[in-house]
């Protein structure tokens, strides 16, 4: 028997979705009409003893998180809370994620049955429903520690916690709200953001409110479903971006470009060497380029691309997770400044601007390969995905 996973993530269903044990299937097939006598039929030719009454087969519909009850546990980016509950035989538990991070909620090695939301980005949550007893151990399979001690590597998780299920549910006492979710204010567009917003539906809803780009340039940037939202102090134009797109608020209106593109008129335009004017036409000094963007997509079957990427100074690259599984962008060892993505999950976007000409070699962290030494019996770590990106 086999936990049931239902998540709020928009994605196809998780791995605890796709692995639902034999018994849960039996059961679901086991709710209504001709299925469950031609199950039965099947049962009784195979010689097998159905220890059900006839009226058991015709019970009620599956058990969902919809119709059990069990608690709640807030993820935060510390901590589960409450680091464990207790629950009878046929209750849900039920995970949010109010950090402002992906992380998750896997059973430890060795559990049986074992269960797995997959990433829960910020504001999502996850519900499994426990059919068997037992005490179930289990932690953020993104939220990894790895210790290397003398050259042995070990790892551990920085988020941990644990399900008691019990053949009846606890003894009832005093009905207790689930901890309120810490009050915040809800996030919202705003001046030439509201006007994009409301005029592109590509955009999508907003995940934060705006807040500058962590640069001097003045800019102000607010990332939403869809993509990310960009004001640009130097020409006072608003524009969006799905990373691979831009719709542009200028002179003209609304236009859209591809981000290797630029319009005339705007600011930090990009000549293309074909069309360059023999003589630079340019007699005054004009205002110090902004920061253009670029994309790199993570795939699970190809990792970053494009890969290498060259850049100028001052561009904001945008990171897009486009597989089904939780990836990161995280800088390598001693590469200065040091960036980290944290966890994305599938579909979602994080973007760094690189300010300062160099190269800059980065991986997925939570795509770990530990491979051993034959020769020396050591081992080392690894990762699948990797990337480099030059700034000129």
């Amino acid at each position: 028997m086999r936990p049931r996973c239902e998540t709020s993530s928009p994605r196809p269903p998780s791995r605890c979705s796709r692995r639902r044990s034999h018994w849960y299937t039996q059961r679901k097939i086991g709710n209504g009409g001709d299925q469950v006598r031609r199950f039965a039929a099947l049962i009784l030719a195979a010689g097998l003893w159905l220890p059900l009454a006839p009226q058991a087969l015709a019970q009620t519909a599956p058990l969902t998180c919809a119709n059990t009850s069990g608690p709640t546990v807030t993820i935060t980016d510390t901590s589960y809370s409450p680091a464990t509950v207790t629950v009878g035989v046929d209750q849900s538990v039920t995970w949010v994620n109010q950090g402002q991070n992906v992380h998750s909620a896997v059973t430890d090695a060795g559990m049986n049955p074992s269960f797995d939301t997959g990433g829960l980005g910020p504001g999502q949550s996850a519900c499994i429903v426990f059919l068997t007893t037992g005490t179930f151990t289990y932690h953020s399979s993104i939220d990894r520690v790895i210790s290397n001690n003398g050259g042995v590597i070990t790892t551990s998780y920085s988020l941990t916690g644990s399900v008691i299920v019990q053949n009846s549910p606890p003894a009832a006492a005093a009905p207790t709200a689930a901890p309120a979710p810490a009050a915040s204010q809800p996030c919202q567009f705003v001046l030439g953001f509201e006007t994009l917003a409301a005029a592109l539906p590509q955009v999508g809803q907003c995940r934060e409110n705006q807040h500058g780009d962590g640069t001097s340039s003045g800019n102000q940037i607010q990332h939403t479903t869809g993509g990310l939202l960009v004001w640009r102090q130097s020409d006072n134009w608003t524009a969006f971006t799905d990373g691979y797109r831009t719709w542009v608020n200028g002179p003209n209106g609304i236009q859209e470009r591809l981000n290797t593109e630029r319009f005339p008129w705007e600011h930090d335009v990009v000549t293309s060497p074909a069309a360059a004017p023999a003589a630079a036409p340019a007699a005054t000094a004009t205002p110090a380029p902004t920061a253009s963007t670029n994309t790199v997509q993570l795939t699970d079957a190809n990792g970053f691309l494009p890969n290498p990427l060259t850049v100028p100074a001052g561009t904001a690259v945008t990171f897009t997770n486009e597989g089904p599984s939780v990836h990161s962008v995280v800088s390598d060892k001693g590469v200065s400044p040091t960036f980290d993505s944290g966890g994305l999950a599938a579909g979602q976007s994080w973007s760094y601007t690189f300010n300062t000409p160099g190269t800059y070699t980065y991986h997925s962290s939570i795509d770990q390969v530990n491979t051993t030494d034959s020769t020396t019996g050591l081992t080392y770590i690894t990762y699948k995905y990797t990337g480099t990106i030059t700034v000129r």
